[in-house]
């Protein structure tokens, strides 16, 4: 063991519960937090002036202060809450509206019918073997006329099967 650090054995040297504190010890260290924040505040001051200087704070300052600016904002800021207040009152009212009228009833219980392959053969306009090997088929590939009608379905040709139709 290292007998030259005898403060390694301890696991920790900081007890931190203020909890455990009297009332009076805490609103006394609150205090201090408080008073030593407001001497940060007040020394960065000129850095904080400095900045509000390089970006127009000055304008700022002229515009909505001396002008009466503020009160501008405030007005406007009153119709952005009216608007949004509309806009939240008529979503609102939609989802009641929809939620009285659709209340209790199954939705989507009407579900189409599963199409039959002799069905979706006589869409496409072939027959069914062939649309039982693109069923089949991983991948197709289908070509597309001038108005964007299915001119042509294919079975696509894999890496593999290209491979060995070509000389190697």
């Amino acid at each position: 063991m290292d007998q030259s650090r005898p403060w390694a054995k301890t696991p920790e040297l900081i007890i931190d519960r203020p909890e455990a504190q009297p009332p009076l010890q805490r609103a006394a260290f609150g205090i201090v937090t408080l008073a030593f924040w407001a001497a940060w505040v007040y020394l960065m001051m000129p850095a904080v002036t400095l900045l509000g200087w390089a970006f127009g704070v000055s304008r700022f300052v002229d515009v909505m202060i001396k002008q009466g600016g503020a009160f501008d904002v405030v007005r406007l800021i009153g119709w952005y809450l009216l608007v949004i207040s509309v806009m939240c009152g008529a979503l609102i009212g939609w989802a009641m509206y929809n939620w009285a009228r659709f209340r209790g009833m199954t939705r989507r219980s009407n579900a189409p019918r599963p199409l039959s392959n002799s069905r979706a053969a006589a869409h496409l306009g072939v027959e069914e073997k062939v649309l039982g090997g693109w069923q089949r088929a991983k991948v197709l590939e289908v070509y597309f006329d001038d108005h964007g009608a299915i001119a042509a379905i294919e079975p696509a040709r894999t890496r593999s099967e290209e491979t060995v139709d070509q000389p190697g």
